[in-house]
C-alpha cells in the first residue's frame, strides 16, 4: 500500500509542478520511472526478512511467511504496472472531475 502512495504522490507532485502541455501518459511515465528503484528495493528488503522465515522458520512461521511473500510481490507489480493505467483511465473516463490540465489532455 505504501508504494501505491509514494507513485500516486509523484505523479500528483508533477501535475502540479509539470509544464501545462505534457501528456497525463508522459508525466506518469516520468513518475513511475522515478519510484521504480525504491519500490523494488522496499520491497527486495522485506522479501530478504521473509525468505529466511519461510525457509527454516518452521511450520507456524512458514504458514505465515509464504503468503506474506506473495502479497510483497503481487503489491509490488500492482504499484508499478496497474496504479498508472488505472489513473489514465479514470481521467478519460471523466475528465471534467479531474482537475489540472494534463489530466484533462488524458481524455
Amino acid at each position: 500500500m505504501n508504494d501505491k502512495v509514494v507513485v500516486y504522490d509523484r505523479i500528483r507532485e508533477h501535475l502540479r509542478g509539470g509544464s501545462a502541455d505534457e501528456p497525463l501518459s508522459d508525466v506518469i511515465d516520468r513518475s513511475l520511472n522515478q519510484v521504480l528503484a525504491r519500490c523494488i528495493f522496499t520491497s527486495g528488503t522485506t522479501l530478504a526478512a521473509l525468505l529466511p522465515m519461510a525457509i527454516w522458520g518452521g511450520p507456524a512461521v512458514a504458514g505465515f511467511a509464504w503468503p506474506m511473500i506473495a502479497g510483497v510481490v503481487i503489491a509490488t507489480g500492482s504499484s508499478l504496472f496497474v496504479s498508472g493505467p488505472v489513473l489514465a483511465w479514470l481521467a478519460a473516463r471523466s475528465p471534467a472531475e479531474m482537475s489540472g490540465p494534463a489530466l484533462q489532455q488524458a481524455g
